[in-house]
């Protein structure tokens, strides 16, 4: 008998409960991840509707860990009320006790934006203060910076603005300095005046 397609069948009962969730995949040492839509009671031989994207749990040798997801089915899902289990509610940052749940989950742009201010918020990093850059806007922020201690720019204040791009997290901020680059280059000089051609 013919294993079934890893992407899904795409067969299901209309009026079934339905779940996105994470289906293991790999070996003992190295599990891969699909999220995938199935049936909310499914056991683990039966096939999955479909496959909505991946998941790697292993850092690769940048540090990250990659997530592939295909935004138009997901909402396709979530329309038709599928239910989305904590696993994946994390890597969407979801909150289910939440009364948006449907509506971050819709635009996971508002709902993974959302969870990073909160952290930022409740967890700060040392001289990092983050703003607003317009009131009305919480996509652009003003970032101030001072330098780490027990480096060159240890006397620095450092600003920069940070814009969130419309495939946020599919894709990374834009991060662009506001303090002029001739600022790093005389605290550099300050720390180390004997570096040739820095003094000028």
């Amino acid at each position: 008998m013919p294993l079934p397609p890893a992407s899904g069948t795409g067969r299901y009962f209309a009026k079934a409960a339905k779940s996105i969730r994470l289906v293991r995949h790999g070996c003992t040492n190295r599990p891969f991840f699909h999220i995938s839509v199935t049936h909310r009671k499914r056991t683990t031989t039966q096939p999955v509707i479909e496959q909505l994207g991946s998941f790697d749990p292993m850092p690769n040798a940048f540090n990250e860990k990659l997530v592939a997801l295909n935004l138009e089915r997901l909402k396709y899902w979530l329309g038709k009320g599928a239910h989305v289990t904590p696993p994946v509610g994390e890597l969407l940052a979801i909150n289910e006790s939440e009364e948006t749940n449907l509506a971050m989950a819709l635009n996971p742009r508002s709902g993974r934006l959302a969870y990073e201010i909160k952290l930022f918020q409740t967890r700060p990093p040392w001289g990092v203060v983050c703003n607003f850059e317009k009131d009305d806007q919480c996509d652009m922020f003003l970032v101030t910076m001072r330098g780490p201690k027990g480096t060159p720019y240890e006397d620095g204040s450092f600003k920069l603005t940070i814009t969130i791009p419309e495939k946020y997290p599919f894709e990374p901020p834009l991060v662009k300095f506001v303090t002029p680059v001739v600022e790093f280059v005389w605290i550099y000089s300050k720390c180390h005046p004997k570096v040739p051609g820095l003094q000028q």
